[in-house]
């Protein structure tokens, strides 16, 4: 469902990890990243890209990650967005441009 200032989408219930987190709430309300590894234990090699050096570490503090805007569209919604696109016009000069 949809108005002119906002959207709500269906997702299926069935869209979760290996753990049983449902993934679309993450991308809305943001994560909560646990720190890495938990305390006591050895962590594997990760190896990242910051301020134009190379980072190797073993450990990553927790982090709160932000939340993400995304769209999902449906085979339904292609034709629609199509049409939208195709009902656009484009003035230059005076003239339609197609």
């Amino acid at each position: 469902m949809h108005d002119s200032r906002s959207a709500t989408v269906y997702m299926d219930d069935s869209v979760r990890s290996s753990k049983g987190f449902f993934y679309p709430a993450a991308l809305h309300y943001g994560a909560e990243i646990p720190a890495y590894p938990p305390a006591g234990q050895r962590g594997k090699l990760m190896v990242f890209e910051y301020m134009g050096g190379t980072v190797f570490t073993m450990k990553r503090k927790g982090f709160h990650l932000g939340p993400f805007p995304f769209m999902i569209f449906q085979e339904e919604d292609k034709a629609k967005i199509l049409q939208a696109l195709n009902d656009a016009i484009f003035i230059q000069g005076g003239e339609r441009i197609q």
